[in-house]
């Protein structure tokens, strides 16, 4: 169930996080449309949130998906996307909804306002770390339990990451920008390598080479990092401060490094769980808020991290059929 917060385009981007997992379900589609008719704001907020992120196909497989939910049609797999032409049957099948999303039906079926072909959906598995190709020589590479689209269209080239951290070593093409969405964050480059973190609180851009141009919605908020800096925004809209990577690099995750400086253990757990195959969680709120400063050079190695947790905080770790829980020694 999506918390019930007073901000709707907050409510939205939940929406989006949960409709985009991969493992939303036939119940989260009906009340996704329980929600998008409760208000035109709704559905507005909606339709703005995945056109920022760059998931305007996510609010077409919305729209038919929660069509079907409705009718008790069987639904496609998640990760199955359907042709144009099926959207403009879904919106003209659903009268409610192609009012609720009102100009935005309009923009769902104008070829020339979406990229041509549908976007590519990369994921992976807890503990996994992937590297993928892209077309245009450029490389992500996905930390664990992650997740990223990729489309292309010939003036620009849009990913989105939907969950996790990746690192992005980009081609450099002038034609075409290199942008990537993350938690109503977007990081646009040339020719570069970055890495972006979706946290807790935050979105996170650390510039390995080169230089990254980040903003929220609003252009005045725009910061360039360039290489060997990083920054961000946390979900309030204020910026994180310019940190210098100093020796740790833009990602070292990726040869299973992590460093916290001063950071809420909520955010180290938030990371953990994407290694540990047991859910792990922290006791209360105010446990989750400790800040701890440590450095780990096997981060995939749960056991151990748990244990200089323990060590570092007032905190225990105890292990139940239900999972991991932290709590306050």
């Amino acid at each position: 169930m999506i918390a019930d917060h007073a901000d709707t385009r907050a409510q939205a981007r939940d929406w989006l996080l949960r409709m985009s997992s991969g493992e939303a379900g036939e119940a989260d589609y009906a009340a996704l449309r329980a929600w998008l008719e409760a208000s035109p704001e709704h559905a507005r907020a909606f339709e703005s949130v995945c056109r920022l992120w760059g998931e305007l196909d996510l609010a077409r497989e919305a729209v038919l998906r929660t069509e079907r939910a409705a009718t008790g049609e069987p639904a496609p797999p998640p990760e199955q996307r359907l042709p144009v032409q099926r959207w403009r049957w879904a919106l003209a099948a659903s009268v409610v909804l192609a009012l609720l999303f009102a100009g935005a039906a309009q923009l769902f079926t104008d070829p020339t306002t979406t990229a041509p072909g549908e976007p590519a959906y990369y994921s992976t598995d807890r503990g996994e770390i992937r590297s993928i190709e892209l077309a245009d020589g450029s490389t992500v590479t996905l930390g664990a339990h992650s997740r990223v689209t990729v489309r292309y269209a010939p003036a620009q080239r849009r990913l989105a990451l939907l969950r996790g951290e990746a690192f992005f070593d980009v081609a450099s093409d002038p034609r075409r920008p290199f942008t990537v969405s993350a938690g109503g964050v977007s990081a646009r480059a040339l020719g570069t390598a970055f890495n972006v973190s979706l946290g807790e609180d935050a979105v996170r851009v650390a510039v390995a080479h080169g230089r990254v141009a980040i903003q929220r919605e609003d252009p005045h908020s725009a910061l360039e990092l360039a290489a060997g800096q990083a920054s961000g925004y946390r979900d309030d809209g204020s910026a994180l401060a310019l940190t210098s990577l100093a020796g740790t690099g833009a990602a070292p995750w990726r040869e299973g490094r992590r460093d916290y400086f001063r950071e809420p253990l909520r955010q180290l757990v938030a990371d953990l769980n994407r290694y540990s195959d047991t859910p792990i969680y922290i006791a209360s709120s105010q446990l989750g808020k400790q800040s701890i400063t440590a450095s780990f050079d096997h981060f995939g190695d749960v056991d151990a991290v748990l244990r200089d947790v323990e060590d570092a905080l007032p905190a225990r770790v105890v292990h139940t059929a239900s999972g991991i829980h932290i709590r306050v020694r």
